[in-house]
This record gives structure tokens, sequence and C-alpha cells, in this order.
């Protein structure tokens, strides 16, 4: 839990427009999920492969999503930070 409270104290520092990055790749990759299972749900109503398809495409594309928005976000501020200090 120690290690948590850390990593947020850190994340507090960042610059805004990469607090930014991060909040808009989180939500991001909460819509895929909520798209992917509302894809899995109307699989037994709709066409189930072209649905499961979906399902399984939003599945993988989210943590992948949120992850990029996190790398861009660092690199982001890590670019801000080179740019103070010069």
């Amino acid at each position: 839990m120690q290690w948590v409270k850390e990593i947020r104290k850190e994340l507090d520092g960042i610059c805004r427009y990469s607090q930014q990055v991060i909040a808009f790749s989180f939500w991001l990759s909460v819509i895929l999920f909520a798209l992917a299972l509302l894809s899995y749900r109307m699989a037994f109503y709709w066409d189930y492969h072209q649905q499961m398809l979906i399902c399984q495409t939003a599945m993988e594309a989210a943590p992948s999503c949120f992850v990029s928005g996190f790398i861009a976000a660092l690199i982001g501020d890590l670019m801000d930070r080179s740019k103070r200090k010069g």
C-alpha cells in the first residue's frame, strides 16, 4: 500500500497536460471496456461472430490504450521538465 501512495505522490508532481493525458487515456480505456461488455451482451441478440470480434478487439485495445497514454504523458512531462531547466 505504501508503494501505491508513493506512486500517487509522484504523479501529483507531473505537469498539468500530462495529468490530463493520463485521465483521458484512463477514461478511454473504461469506455472501451464498457463497449466490450455491451458487445458481449448483444452477441446473443445480433450477429454472434461479429459481436464477439468487437468484444475481443475492445478488450485487447483497452489496456494498450491506457499504457500508451501513460507513456506519452511521462514523455511529455520529461520534455516539459527539460525545457524548464534549459
